[in-house]
């Protein structure tokens, strides 16, 4: 599994490569974070939080 978490304002990387590399990943996801550039993860803490947090326990419960 793997997990992009994107700025939909981040202008240094492109949504388009990350959603093309997930499609090309087993259990690949993009999340995007609406009001966020490059440092989503300080924009959007409680976003970029909540994603990640949902990610792992997704995919912890298939791993058990």
């Amino acid at each position: 599994p793997l997990l992009f978490i994107a700025g939909r304002l981040d202008h240094q990387t492109p949504l388009a490569p990350q959603r093309a590399l997930a499609s090309r990943v087993r259990d690949g996801a993009v999340k995007v974070c609406a009001k966020a550039g490059h440092f989503m993860f300080a924009e959007e803490p409680e976003r970029f939080a909540r994603d990640v947090s949902a990610f792992v326990k997704r995919v912890s419960r298939g791993h058990r």
